[in-house]
């Protein structure tokens, strides 16, 4: 009876290993993965703890919500891409968006579109693998968080529509950029990449350029939602 349990334990146990062994995750995967966890909470953190959810809106308009969305959506899934010493690197417009929404959006409804474009954008059109999109999403949420956060800070400063409002605007975009080119370059380098740091300050200057640009075409329409709304104030 010993002996035939015995057997029988033996031969599950070359089953299992044999059959059912689970594949080895790679160490670069497990470091990215964490690497993700990370700028994740950093998100939180930033968010819950520099963020005012309760200041009221400096403007907003009918359907502001769908509208941010959709253009984090769109600039998010069409990138710029351009190359440098045979190395592909993206920009993207989507400061464009953000700006419009630290206008026109309460903080937990931006980052909200903006995670949610940003889903549609990398995991559904784009068909990023799993761990790259969890880790765009991730960083989405860090420079959203750091982006209200500064603006908030700037704009309260003085008037909205001001020096105050378009500093801080410029100030967060150009800001969240930076900080996106950072983090990218960690994990790339994390991923077994190299070569990044060489390119670091062509590739800041192009975001931050990028995001002054981006910053400065929602500025425009934020000031004509902004006059258009007063003149059906005034009427």
């Amino acid at each position: 009876m010993g002996y035939g349990l015995l057997g029988l334990t033996l031969r599950l146990r070359r089953f299992v290993t044999g059959r059912v062994a689970l594949p080895a995750v790679p160490r670069q995967t497990l470091h990215v993965t964490a690497f993700t966890s990370a700028v994740g909470g950093a998100a939180a953190a930033t968010f819950f703890g520099a963020v005012d959810g309760a200041r009221p809106v400096p403007a907003g308009f009918v359907g502001a919500l769908l509208a941010v969305a959709l253009l984090f959506t769109v600039t998010e899934a069409c990138p710029i891409h351009f190359h440098f010493r045979g190395q592909a690197h993206s920009l993207s417009l989507s400061d464009v968006a953000l700006v419009l929404g630290l206008f026109t959006l309460a903080p937990g409804e931006l980052l909200a579109s903006q995670l949610v474009g940003g889903l549609v954008a990398v995991a559904v059109l784009r068909r990023q693998r799993p761990i790259k999109a969890a880790f765009n999403l991730a960083l989405y949420a860090l420079t959203c968080s750091i982006a209200i956060a500064l603006f908030q800070a700037i704009a309260s400063r003085g008037d909205a529509f001001g020096i105050a409002g378009w500093l801080g605007a410029l100030v967060a975009a150009v800001a969240a950029a930076l900080v996106g080119v950072a983090v990218v370059s960690v994990v790339i380098r994390i991923a077994g990449g190299s070569g990044m740091l060489r390119e670091l300050p062509l590739v800041g200057g192009l975001a931050v350029s990028s995001s002054v640009m981006s910053a400065t075409i929602a500025l425009i329409a934020v000031e004509l939602l902004h006059v258009d709304a007063r003149a059906v104030w005034l009427i």
